[in-house]
């Protein structure tokens, strides 16, 4: 693929003093041993809690920092451009004439946390396992999964499938050991078992997830011993968790927060702009929004700007009226976007038939504090144009589960984009997706043809003409209503170093190790 991607977006702020960095709770390490990182405790605060830890069943972004943890993948990315890397495969290609069969190579020598290896049959029985689940269908065109050798895996495809080496380094890629799925079953989302930096050795729902470092990583010795992970409801919680040392890492920080952890001293805050976006998430199988005028006067009532500066403060603010920001190469050559025309909205609203205004029901998918400010603004915004938004909160992850049984007719939810665009579209806009809301049917043909087409284009410098097309498509048809673009915003000690934050905005926590002392 070409190197023309989103152009990352990074703001630290280093300030100086000194304070005491306190390393909370070093545990036994479980069945680790001594010494299987490279020490100590590190403690994180978070927002972002998980409640299912299997990467072939769980559908929240929230739950992707934690299972990159746990599991390695068949194929790795560069963080900052989302490209294609050997992962636990060590080379990889398409092979025959017609380009239908992918060989992985895997490395040899790696074990699962729990002791077992991580071969050719492993691999096979982990990718039959995420297609059997049956969440998502992006391994549908492989047709077959054949162990050559005990290093060698080849998957057979129905067509063409350029972005697959994407789609393995993902939630398709990431291997769960097989002796876990067969101890577990059911429940293996509550006893996950990857080959990745960290095992899990403690989990307490929305409390905490206590990580011990995997003594066999591959890659190396992980940071340290142990990640202590804690969750908070309340943002305010979790800022002054890190100031008085109770955690040394928190994420993620919202913008109205910059002004505090910024005069902190010895914290160091990063700003870094990323593929994820706010939008709210269509039902078009359920009336109203089955009619495009409605869908259209939803996104003409939003006035993105104003929603974006109460959440992003004096942060920039990029509208997302289709799923990928204006520099990344997905975007095309086109220009789209909705404005603020409310006058345009009710016109459009007394053609579909609802002159005298109409009710749509929404949830959240989380009741965090910035969640129900921000669907107040919403409310208020589409209020003017005469549709009122019946908002009902649904605890934990029921808002998520029950809009995709078909119970919701907007969720109000974020989207941190995904290794490959095509997946992005095809997972939720095209015929037949995953998380098609439109009883399964294609929101435009033009989406689906040209999404067909871009599998047998690998450049993608080649594949901006379909996406410009793909876009146009999307704008017309208005299968979501996007608001923003949202920067990931962390802050940590100043004795914590490594940090990785990826183009989808997802914090790498196994690249997070000690500072290295300075001299004196």
């Amino acid at each position: 693929m070409s190197t023309a991607r989103f152009k990352l977006v990074i703001k630290c702020t280093s300030l100086i003093a000194v304070v005491c960095l306190v390393l909370a709770g070093c545990g036994d390490g479980g069945d680790t041993g001594p010494g299987a990182g490279q020490g100590g405790t590190l403690a994180v605060g978070s927002l972002d809690t998980p409640l299912n830890l299997d990467p072939a069943t769980g559908r929240a972004g929230t739950e992707y920092s934690y299972l990159k943890a746990i599991y390695d993948t068949l194929i790795s990315y560069d963080p900052a451009t989302l490209l294609p890397e050997p992962g636990l495969a060590e080379s990889y290609e398409f092979r025959g004439p017609d380009q239908l069969e992918f060989v992985m190579k895997l490395r040899q020598g790696v074990k699962f946390q729990d002791g077992t290896t991580l071969d050719a049959a492993a691999v096979k029985t982990s990718l039959e396992y995420y297609k059997g689940a049956g969440v998502r269908k992006d391994l549908d065109p492989v047709t077959a999964i054949t162990v050559e050798d005990p290093s060698t895996v080849v998957l057979t495809l129905k067509s063409a499938y350029s972005t697959l080496p994407a789609l393995l380094a993902d939630r398709a890629g990431m291997i769960i050991s097989p002796a876990a799925i067969q101890k577990f079953g059911d429940t293996i989302a509550d006893n996950p078992v990857g080959a990745g930096a960290y095992g899990v050795k403690s989990w307490t729902k929305k409390v905490s997830l206590e990580f011990a470092a995997n003594p066999d990583y591959w890659r190396g010795k992980p940071g340290y011993d142990t990640l202590d992970v804690r969750f908070f409801e309340d943002e305010g919680a979790m800022i002054s968790a890190l100031t008085s040392g109770q955690v040394q890492y928190a994420y993620p920080v919202s913008a109205e927060q910059l002004p505090v952890v910024e005069a902190m001293p010895n914290l160091n805050v990063t700003t870094q702009q990323t593929l994820a976006f706010r939008f709210l998430r269509l039902n078009q199988d359920k009336p109203p929004l089955d009619d495009k005028r409605v869908r259209q006067a939803l996104n003409l009532a939003i006035d993105r700007q104003a929603l974006g500066k109460t959440a992003l403060g004096d942060l920039d603010v990029v509208e997302a009226t289709v799923p990928v920001p204006p520099n990344y190469y997905a975007y095309g050559t086109g220009t789209y976007g909705y404005p603020h025309d409310p006058a345009r909205a009710e016109e459009l609203l007394a053609e579909a038939g609802h002159a005298g205004g109409l009710s749509i029901q929404v949830c959240p998918s989380s009741s965090t504090p910035e969640n129900l400010k921000e669907i107040q603004i919403l409310s208020e915004q589409v209020a003017r144009v005469g549709i009122t938004l019946d908002v009902t909160q649904v605890p934990g992850q029921g808002c998520i589960d029950q809009f995709y049984k078909g119970d919701w007719s907007l969720m109000l939810t974020g989207h941190t984009g995904r290794v490959d665009p095509w997946f992005t579209y095809s997972e939720a806009w095209s015929g037949g997706g995953a998380n098609n809301m439109n009883g399964g049917r294609p929101i435009s043909p033009v989406i689906d043809e040209r999404l067909t087409e871009i599998l047998s284009i690998s450049d993608a410098e080649q594949q901006k003409a379909k996406y410009t097309e793909i876009n146009e498509a999307f704008l017309e048809e208005a299968p979501m209503v996007g608001l923003y673009f949202s920067p990931t915003i962390t802050v940590k000690d100043a004795g914590v170093d490594g940090q990785v934050i990826d183009l989808q905005g997802k914090v790498i926590l196994a690249g997070l190790k000690p500072a290295a002392a300075k001299a004196p």
